[in-house]
């Protein structure tokens, strides 16, 4: 039953609250995420994105955010150096 339940979790929920759009989704462990509806790279809204594994996946320019908000991979970086300095930048983080 909490496979099935997590299944139908897979959904990106988005809502406003006080002035403030939020994105609400669930990872593969079934763990629950809340954050900003807009992707710090392009402010596209993260409720058009999709659940990839432990990760939301924005659907612009595909940047990947775990569910405290970290950038955990950008596609379009192929270097390894330039892609963890990437990452680390707090630019990179959805609140």
């Amino acid at each position: 039953m909490l496979k099935a339940f997590i299944a139908l979790c897979t959904l990106l929920l988005q809502f406003d609250l006080l002035g403030l759009s939020l994105v609400v989704w669930a990872d593969s462990k079934g763990s629950w995420s809340c954050q900003e509806d807009k992707c710090p790279h392009r402010l596209a809204p993260l409720s058009e994105g999709r659940i990839e594994g432990d990760a939301l996946q924005c659907s612009y320019h595909g940047w990947k955010f775990n569910c405290r908000g970290a950038c955990i991979q950008i596609p379009q970086i192929d270097d390894p150096k330039a892609q963890s300095t990437a990452l680390a930048s707090p630019r990179a983080r959805v609140q």
